[in-house]
């Protein structure tokens, strides 16, 4: 189920977000967009989470750190996970 604030998003700013795109990819400008799509007023399941994000960066382009951190806050970098496993031998 679609709610209202995505209807919305598909409808009015996707677009604009697709041309906002493209004359960043030409002038090699950072971007970095997070749309929050759930509403107080939408009842569908997990949609507290329902976020659309863009992030435009190259890796000749001169980002500011403020730019980096916030990326880091929108889209935490996936968990790390270790295990290790002890055995000993029986004598």
């Amino acid at each position: 189920m679609t709610t209202k604030r995505e209807a919305a998003y598909d409808e009015h700013l996707s677009p604009l977000m697709s041309q906002v795109i493209a004359l960043c990819k030409e002038h090699k400008i950072p971007l970095l967009a997070c749309f929050d799509l759930a509403g107080e007023d939408d009842e569908q399941e997990g949609a507290e989470t329902l976020r659309c994000t863009t992030c435009l960066s190259g890796p000749d382009w001169l980002l500011h750190e403020t730019f980096e951190k916030a990326l880091v806050v929108i889209r935490p970098p996936p968990p790390s996970f270790m295990a290790f496993t002890i055995t000993k031998e029986k004598p």
